[in-house]
C-alpha cells in the first residue's frame, strides 16, 4: 500500500459507487479501481465524483460561458482522437444539458499540476491527414506545431515532441478538443454550446505552507499555470473559429478552481462538509 492510500479505495468516496460508475473508472486509462488509484487522498478521480457522484449537476450561478441548469454526469467519458488512432480522449467528468443542447468537458486536476510535468503529442497529430475531416485536419495541425518543444526519437525516428510549456499540460487539452470536434462533427450528441473547462484543486492561500521555500514553489507553479494557459487559449483560437464555422458551436476552453466549481453547484448540507476536506 502506497502512502497515503487508503486501504479499500470505497472509503476515500462520498457514496458507493453503482456498478456503471465502476465499470467506467475501469475502462479509464488508470484503470482507477483495479490499481487502487482511487483510493489515494490526493486522486483527482475521487475528487471528480466526490463532486459530481449523483450523477446529476445543477449549476445555480453560471460563470466561465456556461448556462446555468440541470445537467447529467457521465465519467471517464471516451472519445476518439484521430481517424489513425486507437487512443480515445478520457474525460474526467462530462456534462450536457438535453434541454439547452449544452455541455461541459471536464478535465479535473488534483495534485497533477503541481508534480506533473507536461504530457507530450505523438508525431501523428502533425499530420492533417490523420484527422477525421480534412479542412478541420488543417486547422488543428497547424496549431500542433505551434505548441510543441523538443522532438523524441527511438531507433533514428521522431516519434512524439514535447511541449514548449513549463507546466501547464496543453496537449491533453489540445488533444481534448480533437476528441470534442470529431464528437459533435459524428454528431454522437446534439451540442450547441460547448466548454472544455480545465479544473484545478488548490490551497486557499499560498500561506497554508509553512516552509517558505514549500510555499515559494507552490505561488510560482500556480502563476505559470495561469499564464501558460492563457497563452494556451490564445494560440486554440483557430480551433475555437472552426467550432463555430464549421459546425456552428460555441465553443470556449476556461480554467477555474476546484472552489470555483464547486460554488457553480447547488449542494445539500452533508455534501457541503464532506467536501470540506478539499478546502484546505
Amino acid at each position: 500500500m502506497q502512502r497515503y492510500w487508503l486501504e479499500n479505495y470505497k472509503d476515500n468516496l462520498i457514496h458507493p459507487m453503482d456498478a456503471l460508475v465502476e465499470e467506467a473508472y475501469e475502462r479509464g486509462a488508470g484503470k482507477e479501481i483495479s490499481s487502487g488509484k482511487i483510493g489515494a487522498l490526493k486522486s483527482s478521480s475521487a475528487l471528480t465524483y466526490n463532486l459530481f457522484w449523483k450523477q446529476n449537476a445543477k449549476i445555480t450561478s453560471g460563470k466561465y460561458n456556461i448556462g446555468e441548469g440541470l445537467y447529467t454526469v457521465a465519467f471517464e467519458k471516451q472519445y476518439k482522437t484521430l481517424r489513425t488512432s486507437n487512443f480515445p480522449a478520457h474525460l474526467d467528468a462530462f456534462l450536457y444539458s438535453a434541454e439547452t443542447k449544452e455541455a461541459v468537458a471536464c478535465e479535473m486536476k488534483m495534485t497533477e499540476w503541481l508534480f506533473n510535468a507536461p504530457g507530450k503529442l505523438r508525431v501523428s497529430y502533425l499530420d492533417a491527414n490523420n484527422y477525421a475531416d480534412a479542412y478541420a485536419g488543417e486547422v488543428f495541425a497547424d496549431t500542433a506545431k505551434k505548441l510543441i518543444g523538443s522532438p523524441v526519437y527511438k531507433d533514428g525516428k521522431v516519434i512524439e515532441y514535447s511541449s514548449n510549456f513549463q507546466g501547464y499540460d496543453a496537449f491533453q487539452m489540445f488533444k481534448h478538443a480533437v476528441a470534442l470536434y470529431r464528437m459533435c462533427m459524428e454528431k454522437e450528441l446534439d451540442v450547441r454550446k460547448l466548454t472544455l473547462l480545465n479544473c484545478a484543486w488548490t490551497l486557499s492561500s499560498p500561506d497554508v505552507i509553512r516552509d517558505a521555500d514549500a510555499r515559494g514553489k507552490y505561488a510560482s507553479a500556480w502563476n505559470t499555470e495561469i499564464h501558460e494557459f492563457d497563452r494556451f487559449t490564445t494560440q486554440m483560437r483557430p480551433i475555437k473559429e472552426l467550432f463555430r464555422s464549421e459546425l456552428g458551436i460555441d465553443f470556449e476552453i476556461e480554467m477555474c478552481t476546484f472552489r470555483e466549481l464547486l460554488g457553480m453547484l447547488e449542494k445539500d448540507p452533508e455534501e457541503l462538509a464532506y467536501l470540506e476536506r478539499y478546502m484546505i
